[in-house]
């Protein structure tokens, strides 16, 4: 039996570069990559704060006001009940990387509405590492919500 030929190597000859077409070939596309990595992660986060404060502001909506109700006006929210129970469900929020830094709650003047907003921090991820660059970015979220029920 004859012997096997072995496949031709498609490495480059040159020194320093890599055959994988997506790898990193200079230290600026690591940093280039690194910062869309953090800046996509922060994106993310946001869209989840948003999503929660957004549920937070409908269901502090629902704290209707049962004088109110009982008496025959209008469905007004309760305000105490309402930023507690928003508080409560922003607080209870829980994703890695991402820190609350603070949540506003407010009743609309007619008390038929609540809005509800939050700043919170994200953690870089590759960005912490570069001189001059905060470890953290600020992202906002906020969310509004009307009292009764809406047909």
């Amino acid at each position: 039996m004859g012997r096997r030929r072995r496949a031709a190597s498609i490495a480059p000859k040159r020194p320093g570069l890599v055959a994988d077409a997506g790898a990193c070939r200079h230290p600026r596309d690591r940093l280039a990559r690194g910062i869309a990595i953090d800046l996509s992660a922060a994106h993310l986060a946001q869209r989840r704060l948003v999503q929660v404060t957004e549920r937070a502001a409908d269901d502090a909506a629902g704290m209707l006001d049962s004088d109110s109700l009982r008496s025959g006006g209008p469905a007004r929210v309760s305000p105490g009940a309402a930023q507690n129970l928003a508080r409560l469900q922003v607080s209870a929020f829980d994703v890695p990387a991402l820190q609350n830094t603070g949540t506003v709650v407010s009743i609309g003047r007619d008390g038929r509405s609540v809005t509800v907003s939050t700043t919170a921090t994200v953690r870089r991820l590759f960005g912490a590492a570069l001189p001059g660059v905060a470890p953290h970015l600020s992202r906002h979220g906020s969310g509004h919500g009307p009292a009764g029920v809406t047909p």
